[in-house]
């Protein structure tokens, strides 16, 4: 039993979202690449010598094209993903300036709102619930 479990952990990632708002409350999202209907939070592997922030900063870019200052970051909540594949840590920030325009390769990003991920279309259905739960108890919602 012991030995199963270390091999799972082993084989964990770490990935990072993003929860950001605009001045009207709306909550950014993307469609991942794969499913333009499944609609979730910004967000992605860490990569191997990159802090959290890090990732948090190079995921909302490349998936949005919206740029967050170094220190706008609090880390809100963690669990693993629906799938048990990763560690996924959520970063709640309040300022992120630019145009939504994603890089190449990726998907589409808009403002939208919770019910938005909060539906079971979404492949973080779970986690998202979780999240969302966890941050209307801290009254981190707008």
């Amino acid at each position: 039993m012991t030995s199963k479990l270390l091999a799972n952990i082993r084989s964990l990632s770490v990935a990072v979202c993003t929860v950001t708002h605009n001045t009207f409350g709306q909550l950014l999202i993307v469609a991942r690449k794969e499913n333009p209907n499944d609609w979730n939070l910004p967000g992605g592997k860490v990569e191997c010598q990159e802090s959290m922030h890090e990732a948090a900063r190079r995921e909302l870019f490349e998936e949005t094209g919206l740029i967050l200052d170094v220190d706008d970051f609090q880390l809100v909540f963690f669990d693993l993903t629906d799938d048990h594949k990763a560690v996924c840590l959520s970063l709640i920030t309040r300022t992120a300036h630019g145009d939504l325009n994603p890089q190449p390769g990726e998907a589409m990003a808009r403002w939208g709102t919770w019910e938005d991920i909060l539906t079971e279309r979404s492949s973080y259905y779970e986690y998202n619930q979780k999240l969302y739960n966890r941050l209307k108890a801290e009254k981190l919602l707008p």
